[in-house]
């Protein structure tokens, strides 16, 4: 009978120990949850998903507007609006060099999570 209560005690606590670190988890995700909310918010555009996926395809992740008209099909004016709007998220930063501001996306969760979207929906450039 001994034993029994020993081995009932036993999992009783590892429950308890396996329901902390869930609750910890939780409490570090809830920590963050506006910026998360915010960034999938910025993200939900497929204009924006569209020029971050160019920005990330780009050899040095970086390109002028020129390079993002030729990559995604869009009218510069269009484009220029999406990107002002794009900075004021965060989701882009543009660096002048020269007469050309050159984008990127400064933020590596961005950039992170990006590449697992990628890698969740895309394989060898096809839908998986």
């Amino acid at each position: 009978m001994l034993k029994m209560k020993v081995v009932a005690s036993s999992l009783d606590q590892s429950s308890v120990l396996e329901t902390r670190s869930n609750h910890e988890i939780s409490d570090l995700i809830l920590k963050h949850i506006d910026e998360l909310a915010h960034h999938f918010a910025a993200l939900s555009h497929p204009l924006r998903l569209r020029v971050l996926c160019c920005l990330l395809n780009q050899s040095e992740q970086r390109a002028n507007v020129s390079e993002l008209v030729k990559a995604t099909g869009m009218q510069q004016a269009s484009l220029s609006q999406l990107l002002a709007r794009m900075k004021e998220d965060g989701l882009v930063e543009g660096v002048r060099s020269g007469r050309m501001i050159f984008y990127h996306i400064p933020n590596p969760k961005i950039i992170e999570l990006l590449k697992h979207c990628k890698d969740i929906f895309c394989q060898n450039g096809e839908e998986k």
